[in-house]
């Protein structure tokens, strides 16, 4: 996979900062595509290279961005974005802007400098509306288990169903859930953990009201 993203609407955070708008070049690539990925595999962090140029305007040159400083770039279209921290490794170029008056009163127009930053993504997105970076956000499968078959506070019966990576887990979570609940708390909960089986397309029915 190999894709390039153009976002004329995008804001950078460096530091305490305000965020400031930028324009972002992007490319996001998987090394299947990729016939140096061999050689280049320090370039793929978590199987997937993020990297890109950055495009911001500052008044009077006044640059607050060095190699090797961090920020926040957050890139939106269509009302959805994504957030991922970055890692600017080097000035590509930069160019004079004029804005404000022109002709003959350009004397007082506010000079301004254009800088084209080179950067790579090395971290996990902190979001991902847009989902550009599916290989970086994708979770392990979790296990779900079904519990029904022991009496709460009143000896009516509790039904549960818990969302682990295994039962140990599962266990653990659901014990401090019924302690939050006052339900069994600081007592010995003894009960039967079910796994579901999600590959099979199902209806159960965990609780009839009979019993």
């Amino acid at each position: 996979m190999r894709d390039f993203y153009t976002f004329e609407n995008a804001d950078l955070t460096v530091g305490a900062r305000s965020a400031v708008k930028v324009k972002v070049s992007l490319e996001v690539a998987t090394p299947d595509d990729d016939e140096w990925a061999e050689e280049d595999k320090e370039e793929y962090i978590n199987g997937m290279k993020v990297c890109g140029e950055l495009q911001i305007d500052i008044p009077f040159g006044n640059t607050f961005i060095k190699p090797l400083s961090e920020g926040i770039l957050r890139v939106t279209n269509d009302g959805e974005s994504s957030r991922f921290p970055i890692v600017f490794i080097e000035n590509a170029g930069t160019a004079p802007v004029l804005t404000g008056p022109v002709g003959r009163y350009a004397m007082n127009a506010n000079k301004v400098t254009r800088y084209f930053w080179l950067f790579v993504c090395l971290k996990k997105p902190l979001s991902d509306e847009l989902e550009l970076f599916p290989d970086f956000m994708r979770r392990e499968p979790l296990k779900v288990y079904t519990v029904k078959n022991f009496n709460g506070c009143w000896p009516l019966g509790v039904t549960c169903v818990v969302v682990a990576k295994d039962r140990k887990e599962g266990r653990r979570l659901l014990d401090q859930q019924l302690d939050n609940a006052g339900i069994l708390k600081g007592e010995r909960k003894d009960y039967d953990m079910d796994e579901l089986d999600i590959t099979t397309p199902q209806a159960i029915v965990l609780h009839d009201g009979n019993s």
